[in-house]
């Protein structure tokens, strides 16, 4: 599934789903494009991280979105009553040396709700 806004291009291409432990895991490959620079790599979602990743549970108050692999997280910003702005935040140690660190990039793209929620049930049909 894709998301594209901005000339900004965020890709997630489900690539398998295992239960392990009984807890499925689904496996994606993750893209993104920005002005001349891509991000690609490997990102693991538990059940459970797709399952409360809701749009209702997103306030300003509380933006951010934590997975159980810190690899990646969400930040969303309520601009209006149809208009978001979404960060998509990336831990730099863990792309550049495989060590979690509390800094990173963050690339930023301004949806619609409607188009995020759309992003966000092709997501959850994997599930």
């Amino acid at each position: 599934m894709d998301f594209k806004e901005n000339n900004i291009f965020f890709s997630l291409e489900h690539l398998e789903t295992k239960t392990i432990d009984d807890i499925k895991h689904i496996f994606f490959k993750v893209k993104v494009t920005y002005e001349s620079s891509i991000i690609e790599k490997e990102l693991v979602l538990f059940e459970d991280d797709i399952q409360n990743l809701d749009i209702s549970n997103f306030t300003n108050n509380s933006p951010d979105y934590f997975f159980n692999e810190p690899d990646i997280w969400l930040t969303i910003i309520q601009l209006n009553k149809n208009d978001l702005i979404l960060y998509i935040n990336f831990d730099s140690g863990l792309i550049q040396s495989n060590m979690a660190t509390e800094s990173g990039l963050s690339v930023r793209m301004n949806v619609t709700k409607e188009s995020f929620n759309i992003f966000v049930n092709n997501i959850k049909s994997y599930i």
